[in-house]
């Protein structure tokens, strides 16, 4: 082999050796590919080729008493971006801020996202959702979405809360029972040809999102109504920061109404601060002052340490307790037990307290349920504030009967008065009455149950005498409807300054608590007006707005007015001091078997 065959051999052999081992390599490529990145590569062929939006479950509605409304679903037009198929992102984003109140570098942010899909703008409005129709851009899409509405606006919303985005209940009701509102998310599939298209061959369809469970509420809108619009009117005129009123059938613990000052839209709560969504009435707490009174009474006459005849001399204006002097907001000399709530003496709350004594001050604390949740079904409640009895001062006591040194709820004050209008029984508060499904079917009752028993019937009946005259002649005149008996309790409490750590000089809660008709109570209603500019007594402040709105709700209830020889007679009786069956109290024929 002569020197020109030899190279033609090595040229040869090393072309043979070159596409064997470009053979191996594509051999090899082909194993790695089918054999060991079979899965991965099959995946992402799959997400090339199939696309899945998860859609939002479907919340079910929210009704109040009478099958009225307060929170259902509207379908909206939610945009969204394929980002793979959109060729300029600048331009889209500007033809799209345009329209949307969205800036053009955010929007040009998610059409350069690396991902398949990203969200625009979610449940846009409908007018807005056309314009960007029209403008007929590569790579932009419409989903269907529901939008929680609520259609009666600021009605109940701090009962009702609110959901977001995500139809996630956040607050309220809608956080509270979300499980039972919120129904299944949905998924759409569909799958994207060669040119980008979408379509559904036989077999791949789309799974819709189900409804969640509705919810039916023992709240009556038009006493809702009337309770946030006399609210709001007090507040304003007042000045004050703030108010609650609770309403509530002492019965059945079934609460009617929830309103506070300051309030919000659900519908548009991110333009409102977060405080305006607190449940006031349900997470504040405060110091009751004077409408504890009738309480501290039920618990001397338990005890049988006073007797409604007993008299007492209350210090012509004012009292030394543990070398604190305590005022009257007047002075009295001598007053009956009767006269100590009528007129609201702090002197002789002090007096009947200290006969009582501090153990079992303590003890009926407790055993009332002050300092525990009521557990009503709403988020965020709080249980007051007792102290445990190592931490008694000596003046706490006097400061105690005096509704101070103890804070709490105005729905927890309501719950537990009104076991003076229920013979003695504290009824669990109740929102929620039934939840239903979409069908329409009973899936859960709420029925009226009892927590515990405070007192007699005797001393229930003996406090609501009281609490008449005290309408009739006493610190409540103002809260006085004519042709109706009412019964209730002024309250005005100076707020502790807990930076000063002292009760403020100008800093006041004015409230009424009462009850209606007296001879057989379907209403119990607590007003609460925090810190008033002017005057701030609760029987200035707080007993006009409990008559404003009591006024109303005797007409909307169809409550008959006595007859005007009877209401003298009742009202008579009761000033008198005489009680019983000549005040026309109810017989209750299962008080035995209760």
């Amino acid at each position: 082999m002569n020197l020109i065959e030899r190279k033609t051999y090595i040229r040869i052999s090393l072309l043979i050796l070159v596409v064997f081992i470009w053979m191996g390599v594509i051999l090899w490529r082909l194993v790695s590919l089918q054999v060991y990145q079979r899965d991965q590569l099959a995946q992402r062929g799959k997400i090339q080729r199939e696309r899945t939006i998860k859609l939002n479950p479907k919340r079910g509605r929210i009704y109040e008493r009478n099958g009225k409304e307060l929170a259902v679903n509207v379908e909206m037009s939610s945009v969204y971006a394929l980002p793979t198929e959109i060729t300029n992102p600048s331009q889209t984003a500007s033809k799209l801020a345009k329209v949307l109140p969205v800036k053009r570098t955010i929007l040009e942010k998610r059409l350069r996202s690396n991902k398949s899909f990203v969200w625009i703008e979610r449940k846009v409005e409908p007018e807005l959702s056309q314009q960007i129709r029209e403008l007929k851009l590569p790579g932009i899409g419409f989903l269907k979405e529901d939008k929680r509405y609520y259609p009666q606006g600021k009605l109940a919303s701090h009962v009702i809360g609110f959901a977001g985005m995500d139809s996630q209940g956040l607050n309220g009701l809608e956080h509270l029972y979300d499980r039972e509102i919120k129904g299944e998310p949905g998924m759409e599939f569909t799958l994207i040809d060669a040119k980008r298209r979408d379509f559904l061959p036989e077999g791949i369809a789309r799974k819709e999102a189900t409804y969640g469970n509705d919810i039916v509420l023992n709240i009556d809108a038009i006493i809702q109504y009337i309770a946030e619009k006399e609210l709001a009117e007090k507040v304003r005129a007042t000045e004050a920061k703030g108010g609650s009123v609770v309403i509530m059938n002492p019965r059945t613990g079934e609460v009617l109404a929830i309103a506070n000052q300051p309030d919000y839209d659900p519908n548009n709560f991110a333009r409102s601060p977060e405080n305006s969504w607190r449940n006031r009435a349900v997470t504040d707490v405060y110091e009751p002052g004077s409408t504890f009174k009738i309480l501290l009474l039920t618990m001397a006459l338990e005890e049988k340490v006073v007797g409604l005849d007993d008299h007492f001399y209350c210090g012509e204006g004012g009292i030394e307790v543990a070398g604190s002097f305590i005022r009257d907001h007047k002075p009295y000399g001598v007053l009956s037990t009767r006269q100590i709530i009528e007129y609201s003496s702090n002197v002789g709350a002090i007096i009947i307290g200290s006969r009582i004594g501090k153990q079992k001050l303590s003890h009926h604390l407790q055993r009332y349920g002050f300092g525990e949740k009521t557990g009503i079904d709403l988020p965020g409640e709080s249980g007051g504030i007792i102290l445990p009895l190592r931490k008694w001062s000596g003046v706490s006591v006097g400061s105690i009967s005096i509704g101070q040194e103890i804070s709490v709820t105005p729905l927890q004050l309501l719950t537990i008065a009104s076991a003076i209008a229920n013979e003695g029984y504290v009824m669990k508060p109740l929102v929620v009455n039934k939840v239903l499904s979409r069908r329409g079917e009973l899936l859960k009752e709420f029925s009226p149950s009892h927590m515990r028993r405070i007192i007699s019937p005797q001393t229930a009946r003996q406090l609501l005498n009281i609490m008449i005259a005290v309408v009739e002649r006493g610190t409540g005149t103002a809260a006085k409807i004519p042709g109706y008996i009412i019964a209730g309790k002024t309250g005005t409490a100076q707020k502790f300054d807990s930076v000063a750590q002292r009760y403020g000089p100008d800093k006041y809660i004015a409230s009424f608590i009462g009850f209606l008709p007296a001879d057989d109570p379907a209403i119990a209603m607590l007003v609460v007006i925090d810190e008033p500019h002017g005057s701030y007594y609760g029987g200035e402040v707080a007993a006009p707005l409990f008559k404003r709105i009591a006024q109303q709700l005797v007409k909307y209830l169809r409550i008959p007015p006595q007859q005007r020889d009877q209401t003298h007679r009742v009202a008579a009786n009761i000033l008198a001091g005489r009680e019983g069956e000549e005040v026309g109290w109810p017989n209750n024929p299962q008080e035995e078997k209760r």
